[in-house]
């Protein structure tokens, strides 16, 4: 799926300061649904990716925007490991890495192994799994009362997503935990 976005993080700025200049306040949604669909997004991803980027279109918007991309740039990790006893453990780890030329990677991981030893017999298996997605992501304008931001997510398959990220630390920079639709993750450092 061919699909157009921002060069840069300055091109985003700038077209949600052009958004602003031009009809302030989310009246502004379905002039950009257009131009999105002609950059090759379909009606649906259009209306949701202009829903989620200018979701409030005031005159601080553009440098909120910048600044959730710069806060979530970087790596998220959520992980679990289940075992019993010493011969069966199951490992999961799901990945979001945002990056600031505003694409994504979106990886879930998974083993599953056993080993067991005997006077007369050893065996073992292992199965491991990995999923990973690619595509284009952007950050609301604005968080909503509870510090709930809006994430929107484009795969590079053309599925669509809606993310509700809230801070779980008290940093006021360099953050170090999140959730994502209410499931926790760490940055990878």
């Amino acid at each position: 799926m061919v699909m157009s976005n921002f060069r840069d993080l300055a091109a985003f700025k700038h077209v949600l300061e052009v958004g602003y200049q031009q009809v302030p306040g989310p009246a502004i949604q379905p002039v950009f649904v257009k131009v999105f669909v002609d950059w090759g997004y379909s009606s649906e991803q259009a209306e949701l990716y202009s829903s989620v980027i200018f979701s409030k279109n005031d005159a601080g918007s553009a440098e909120r925007a910048v600044q959730y991309v710069n806060e979530l740039t970087g790596r998220w990790v959520n992980g679990s490991m289940q075992n019993s006893g010493l011969d069966y453990v199951k490992t999961s780890k799901e990945t979001w890495e945002f990056r600031d030329d505003l694409t994504y990677t979106h990886k879930y991981e998974t083993y599953e192994g056993m080993s067991m030893t005997g006077v007369y017999m050893q065996s073992s298996y292992s199965k491991p799994s990995s999923n990973a997605e690619r595509g284009i992501w952007a950050p609301g304008d604005a968080r909503d009362r509870d510090g709930n931001l809006s994430i929107v997510t484009i795969s590079e398959s053309g599925f669509t997503r809606q993310l509700a990220q809230a801070w779980t630390d008290g940093a006021a920079y360099y953050h170090q935990g999140l959730t994502l639709n209410g499931e926790k993750f760490g940055r990878e450092l």
